[in-house]
């Protein structure tokens, strides 16, 4: 056992193991202070002593609680049963309370009484109103019998003269139909018919006459016409021969000229022409110098060499964020270099060689370019590394490979071999692809783009490449020490969801970059002599072309020359065409013109004879019309002469009886007047009368409507009364159980509280004992045994001396941890005689060991945000011993968590299964997780000596509690200022996460 003094360490118990009125033990020595004695161990009996007065203090402390918990539990029920009553009561009052505001709503008792006294007048007005009514509908009755006798007695006279009418028309009517009226109008119709007819005829005829006249001078006039137009049509006709005879015969000639011309220029075009031998060989050597499409980089030398490993890289943000500036930046961006190349087709699956090397040389000057903004050596276009470059393309595409495998190291090692190049891994290739239709053709612009594209993408780090982390690998590669010489090539891939390009840039580098005290880095080519290889320098790739260029440059001069003179007698013949093409286009438009003027003249002389004829013919129809219409007047006028004599004595027959028809009728219209004027006065009376009959009616009824308004006050009256009876009982009633209510809530809060403060007793025996327990099971080497002597229960801190530093003594079992109790070390006195010895015990220092691997059942959700403001990054998940298992989670996501553990010393929550544990300091609330999300599930709540509170949808308190090791079920969870909550009811029952044991969701 040590022997060893504490200076200025300590442990103090905390200042709740001991509370008002219940003692882990009597302390019977006055002033004794809380105090730590560093000293020899108790003997064993000691320990003893010590133990049992722990276990005493605990049984004390245990018995005391469940005292008071029975008297909880029954202060409750009691609160339970006044509160029912009480429920039942207000149930009352308020039922009370609407009744009495429902029937006040038409009034209180003075104004009911007043609206009574005032019906009771209104019923007594109305009555004197109807009694008026019916007086004066009884007295008009006799007006309306007189005016009913008067209309009767015109209306007899009326019906007499009508019949007295009737007869007269009839009378004159005889008379008339004995007159043939209609005889006589049809007479006097067919007179005017005939006027009418011989004036139209007339106006006809005379119209004619004059037309005839116009119509023989028309045609004298066109006739005088035909003959000199003869005459200009016949010299026309001459002219026009002639000038078709010379035209033929110069664009003949014109058009041989032009087919020589055809031919000599197409075969100069297909040798000496841009696209023809010539023009493909210098397009070859130099067709792209030109050209301004280069990538601008945004990183020095040394910045892309460090950015190269990311793990050291201390400026690996900024260079990212500023190579996505530069992938959208308007100078990097592809720029079509000739509208040649917009129309010239590509078929990338089969280049030609032209197209191949064009396709290398334009890749290699954007390679140069960015080469030279870093100051490094430029690499040349090689013939064999364009041979090398197609058979790997060959390759790719014979053994079904593409970038989508990565690349096919064992097919880049085989060609090079067969090249002479002595490599056992791929030192040679950047590989990259672009998506493209492989049954179409291109243009040579659209894949210039997808090469600049891929190049862009490489140089920048692939920053913008979506589903890839950034990486600066490839730019390193292009963007190396040492020289070499490259060619680029194409394979060509079908797969399942895209036809696509796979581009291989292949570079062999040579020389040696020194590293400084003799060592020194070699390209490939040096390491492939080394290891055999014979791969041979590439010739001059222009020479051979250069030399066919300035032969062909020789001969397209005398072939240039002979075209030329055949174009100028071209020229020539052309413009003789031109001119007989003038002189036969001016003879056809006028020999057009007059064979068109003679046959408009004849047409017209045919037309004025047709018309001639026409117009003789209609003279001659109407001078026969003429006569027959002097016919039809004479016999017309003859017979309306003899109709008029037979008819005169029966007209005035007719006339008489007609005049005594008329006043018949005027008679009857006087009486007819008078009668409807008697009608109108006895209507007026009648109507008058029905007026008195209903006011006198609807009087009575308005009587019997105000009885009823009264019988209804009364009635109200009588029930209002009633129901304040009634308000004033219930609230009596009401007001003694709530006093009651209030009185046992008041008692139930003390109660608890005395329940509270025995629990925290019992809690701080128990650690007492555990403590008092760990003494004798502990042997760790680094703990030194500490005395401590219970306080009395108001110690005095100021009598122990000056405090030093806390440490912690940490008190646990093998199953889970236990909160931390602390203590305060004081230098002691050792010699100092205490009084009670027996309330001393040991408590043991336990190392500072991690507590690991204990866990508790959740669920919540959990928020995994965006690390390093990269979306590509992913979260590692682990097992359940703290090891990575190669799963990886997206950031920027949602989880619902089931469990937590502290592994290792770091906590982690699962999410799946065992083997998907996520590390919390990757975790972080999720920040629109705030509203209320359903939930169906279980929970258990914690086992605790105190009740649990409820609290409202805003995180307030709400006065009401649950008990503890209860089980609910939830219906929602949400998070409230930061805490997770779950509904168990209304919105005025939710209780934190932080007292649920457990939460299982259904």
């Amino acid at each position: 056992m040590s022997t060893k003094m504490f200076n200025n360490k300590s442990a103090m118990i905390a200042s709740t193991a001991l509370t008002a009125g219940i003692a882990l033990g009597t302390v019977q020595t006055q002033n004794i202070s809380q105090v730590v004695k560093a000293d020899t161990v108790n003997t064993s009996e000691e320990s003893t002593t010590n133990s049992q007065a722990v276990q005493n203090n605990l049984q004390k402390a245990q018995d005391t609680y469940n005292s008071q918990k029975e008297i909880v539990n029954n202060a409750q029920e009691n609160l339970q049963s006044a509160q029912d009553v009480a429920n039942k009561s207000k149930a009352a009052l308020d039922q009370a309370n609407q009744n009495v505001a429902e029937l006040e709503k038409n009034g209180n008792i003075q104004e009911i009484e007043k609206q009574i006294a005032k019906q009771q007048e209104v019923i007594q007005n109305t009555q004197k109103s109807a009694d008026n009514f019916a007086n004066n509908a009884s007295a008009h009755k006799s007006a309306v019998i007189s005016a009913q006798n008067e209309y009767n007695q015109v209306s007899v006279a009326q019906n007499a003269q009508a019949e007295k009418t009737q007869n007269a028309d009839q009378v004159a009517k005889a008379a008339q139909e004995k007159i043939d009226q209609t005889k006589a109008e049809k007479l006097n119709q067919d007179q005017e018919d005939a006027q009418n007819k011989f004036d139209q005829d007339m106006q006809q005829y005379n119209h004619y006459d004059y037309q005839v006249k116009q119509d023989n001078k028309n045609l004298s006039d066109t006739q005088a016409k035909l003959d000199p137009a003869k005459k200009v049509a016949e010299i026309a006709n001459t002219h026009f021969i002639s000038a078709t005879n010379e035209n033929t015969q110069a664009q003949d000639a014109k058009t041989d000229a032009l087919n020589k011309v055809t031919q000599k220029q197409i075969a100069y075009d297909q040798e000496f022409g841009k696209n023809g031998t010539l023009g493909i060989l210098e397009k070859q050597t130099n067709g792209n110098l030109d050209y301004e499409n280069t990538v601008k980089l945004p990183f020095t030398l040394d910045e892309l060499r460090a950015a190269d490993n990311q793990d050291t890289d201390a400026n690996w943000n900024q260079i990212v964020n500023s190579s996505e500036k530069a992938f959208k930046d308007e100078h990097n961006q592809f720029k079509s270099e000739s509208k040649d190349e917009d129309e010239e087709k590509v078929d990338p699956k089969n280049l030609t060689p032209a197209q191949a090397r064009q396709l290398s040389e334009y890749t290699l000057r954007i390679i140069n370019d960015a080469r030279s903004q870093l100051n490094l050596p430029k690499w040349t276009y090689g013939i064999n590394t364009q041979s090398l470059a197609n058979d790997i393309a060959k390759d790719y595409d014979e053994h079904g490979r593409s970038n989508r495998q990565g690349h096919y190291v064992e097919g880049i090692v085989r060609e090079a071999k067969k090249h002479g190049l002595a490599i056992d891994q791929n030192y040679i290739e950047d590989m990259y692809a672009f998506y493209a239709p492989l049954d179409k053709q291109m243009t040579m612009t659209q894949v210039k783009k997808e090469l600049y594209d891929n190049l862009k993408g490489m140089f920048l780090g692939n920053v913008c490449n979506p589903g890839s982390a950034p990486e600066y690998h490839h730019a390193n590669n292009f963007l190396g020490d040492m020289p070499a010489t490259y060619a680029l090539s194409l394979s060509n891939q079908k797969e399942d969801d895209h036809d696509f390009v796979t581009t291989h840039f292949i570079n062999v580098t040579s020389g040696k970059v020194p590293l400084g005290n003799g060592r020194y880095i070699s390209g490939i080519v040096e390491a492939s002599k080394n290891n055999g290889g014979s791969w041979q320098a590439d010739p001059d790739a222009d020479k051979t072309l250069n030399d066919q260029i300035n032969q062909l440059k020789t001969q397209s001069a005398d072939k240039l020359t002979e075209l030329n003179n055949l174009k100028q007698n071209l020229a020539a013949l052309s413009q003789t065409a031109v001119n007989t093409q003038i002189a036969y286009t001016s003879a056809k438009t006028a020999y057009d013109q007059a064979n068109k003027q003679l046959k408009d003249i004849q047409d017209q002389i045919s037309s004025n004879k047709q018309v001639l004829d026409t117009d003789n013919a209609k003279m001659k129809q109407l001078k026969q019309d003429l006569a027959n219409d002097k016919d039809a007047m004479k016999n017309a006028k003859q017979a309306l002469d003899d109709f008029n004599k037979e008819n005169q004595i029966l007209v005035s027959d007719y006339q008489a009886k007609a005049k005594v028809a008329k006043q018949e009728h005027d008679n009857l219209d006087s009486l007819t007047k008078t009668a409807a004027n008697k009608k109108q006065i006895l209507d007026e009376a009648a109507a008058e009368q029905t007026k008195l009959d209903n006011l006198a009616k609807e009087a009575e009824e308005a009587v019997n409507t105000a009885k009823q308004v009264l019988a209804k006050h009364q009635n109200h009256l009588v029930a209002l009364k009633q129901a304040l009876n009634d308000q004033t009982a219930s609230q009596k009633d009401y007001d003694e159980k709530a006093k009651l209510v209030d009185e046992l809530t008041n008692k139930l809060t003390d109660e608890q509280n005395n329940l509270s403060q025995a629990s925290d007793n019992l809690d701080q025996a128990q650690k007492l004992v555990d403590l008092a327990n760990s003494q004798a099971n502990e042997n760790d080497e680094d703990s030194e045994d500490t005395e401590v002597i219970l306080p009395e229960q108001d110690s005095q801190d100021e009598q122990l001396g000056e405090e030093s530093n806390n440490d912690q003594f940490i008190v646990s079992d093998d199953s889970q941890p236990v909160s931390n109790i602390s203590y305060s070390v004081k230098d002691t006195n050792p010699a100092k005689n205490y009084q009670n010895d027996s309330h001393r015990i040991i408590l043991k220092k336990v190392s500072n060991k991690k507590i690991n691997n204990y866990n508790q059942t959740v669920v919540k959700k959990v928020y995994v945000p965006v690390i390093n403001h990269n979306r590509n990054w992913r979260v590692n998940l682990y097992n359940n011993q703290g090891q990575e298992t190669g799963q990886t989670i997206a950031t920027n996501t949602n989880w619902q968590a089931l469990e937590q553990m502290m592994i290792n010393g770091q906590l982690f929550y699962r999410i799946g299964t065992n083997d998907q544990w996520l590390p919390e300091k990757y975790v972080k609330a999720d920040p629109k997780n705030t509203d209320e999300q359903a939930f169906k599930g279980i929970a258990h709540i914690i086992s605790t000596s105190g009740m649990i509170p409820l609290i409202d949808e805003n995180g307030n308190f709400t006065g009401k509690f649950i008990n503890p090791n209860t089980t609910w079920k939830v219906i929602a969870i949400k998070w409230v200022n930061g805490q997770e909550m779950i509904r168990i009811g209304t919105e005025k029952q939710w209780v934190s996460m932080k007292y649920v044991d457990r939460l299982v969701e259904d």
